[in-house]
């Protein structure tokens, strides 16, 4: 049986408000997705004008970039719009699309999975639940950036276990799962 991660089990007593931030990707990739919405779409518009029709293929990929470049903006006003709120009384997670406030003695479970070379935590409250990704401290430099991960993420956990008082931890298919006593 192994141990659980130093973060799942060691304890931060929140005295203050904290808040907490997804450290924002570049926006490299919505960037190139909408200029190749730009290029195929004057691409399409001159194939017309030259011939009259329009290309099946052309369009297609008109369509794949356009979505993609939808996506990724989407995504980014997401994480750029999402903050989690630690204070002495209770959790909040606000996103444009989700919301979680919970006092302490209503948060029930805490998991947490390894995902690459991150770990993938969820934060269980009565009836909702929001998850989010923390980086780990030996992540090589040229590694950073490329996932949307959660700065001082262990931080933020340890005050979560302490705060709600969930130290029993357990180990089941690849999940840690940190509970309250029972």
């Amino acid at each position: 049986m192994q141990d659980p991660p130093r973060f799942l089990t060691s304890s931060i007593v929140l005295e203050e408000e904290e808040t907490f931030q997804p450290e924002l990707i570049p926006f490299r990739g919505g960037w190139i997705a909408w200029g190749a919405v730009v290029l195929i779409g004057l691409t399409l518009s001159f194939i017309r004008w030259r011939t009259g029709e329009y290309h099946c293929m052309t369009i297609s990929f008109f369509l794949f970039f356009l979505l993609a470049a939808i996506l990724i903006t989407f995504n980014y006003w997401i994480d750029s719009n999402t903050i989690i709120l630690a204070t002495p009384s209770h959790l909040s997670y606000q996103s444009p699309i989700k919301k979680f406030f919970h006092p302490w003695e209503e948060i029930t479970q805490v998991e947490a999975y390894r995902a690459g070379q991150s770990w993938r935590v969820r934060v269980f409250g009565q009836n909702s639940s929001f998850s989010f990704r923390i980086k780990l401290e030996s992540v090589p430099e040229d590694h950073r950036g490329r996932i949307l991960e959660l700065p001082r993420g262990e931080t933020l956990i340890q005050i979560i276990c302490t705060m709600a008082d969930l130290t029993k931890c357990t180990y089941l298919d690849k999940t840690w799962t940190c509970e309250g006593p029972s």
